[in-house]
């Protein structure tokens, strides 16, 4: 009898990203999702600490990692579009 349809934007026209996260255990990586227009979803992007040894200088990377691409997207970036990279990006980045 009712159709049920919803008003506004879909989810992804909303939030196009999540805040990156530190996730621990086997393996150590920093993760966010960010919404793909060329496949029309969000999309997860990891950034892999594992090859680091120490336990403390993980956590510095991964707090480096989070604060740079939480500010990053804030701004409008987006690491699925083709951009130019500049020779002061961290190695991590590309």
């Amino acid at each position: 009898m009712f159709s049920r349809q919803r008003k506004g934007s879909p989810l992804a026209a909303i939030v196009s990203y999540t805040l990156p996260k530190l996730h621990t255990g086997k393996n150590w990586y920093v993760d966010f999702t960010c919404y793909d227009p060329a496949e029309q979803k969000m999309k997860r992007k990891k950034y892999m600490l594992d090859g680091i040894a120490k336990v403390t200088e993980r956590r510095k990377m991964a707090a480096d990692i989070i604060t740079s691409v939480t500010q990053r997207l804030r701004s409008g970036w987006n690491p699925w579009l083709n951009c130019l990279i500049r020779d002061n990006t961290p190695k991590w980045m590309t």
